[in-house]
């Protein structure tokens, strides 16, 4: 028996293989879906079960391995957004601060996941990119704070926003 992570985050089974090959057969779940075997404690994507392998096109026993000279499939998401909101803590005084603590957040995440899944995921390089912009944007807006310099900043960007 299994139970899978699905698109919505949401955990389904226990199900059977035969009700999980249905469920890739229909779409509802592919290579990366997110899968745990009954009495195992590791998630592992699906293409990783020799069961499901043939299903993915991938060889008997390279279990989860993409055939050499392949590089990782994917760009972790939550690298990319990650990076997104390092760059808005950074430029974006007032909401400065919410966007660095996301990108914190979704960076560690997506490294998380890029670590634990390194032949499926690629994008270390923004994660890590992400995690520094966003400590640096939590660090400015606390250093201004601190200084009570933060006013004289906003003061002198909204004075900039309103010259034509």
């Amino acid at each position: 028996m299994y139970r899978i992570i699905g698109g919505d985050q949401q955990e389904y089974g226990p199900a059977s293989e035969e009700q999980v090959k249905r469920w890739i057969k229909d779409g509802r779940a592919n290579e990366h879906t997110l899968t745990q075997r009954d009495g195992e404690t590791e998630w592992r994507p699906l293409a990783e079960f020799s069961e499901f392998a043939e299903l993915f096109n991938v060889p008997s026993g390279t279990e989860g391995t993409p055939a050499s000279g392949d590089s990782p499939s994917v760009t972790n998401g939550m690298s990319i957004a990650g990076l997104v909101m390092g760059i808005l803590g950074l430029s974006c005084c007032g909401f400065g601060p919410v966007f660095s603590a996301l990108g914190i957040v979704f960076s560690a995440i997506g490294l998380n996941q890029i670590n634990t899944f390194p032949h499926w995921y690629k994008g270390r390089g923004l994660a890590i990119a992400g995690l520094i912009l966003s400590i640096l944007g939590l660090a400015t807006f606390l250093i201004l704070a601190i200084t009570g310099n933060l006013s004289i900043v906003v003061e002198k960007l909204e004075q900039l926003q309103e010259r034509p």
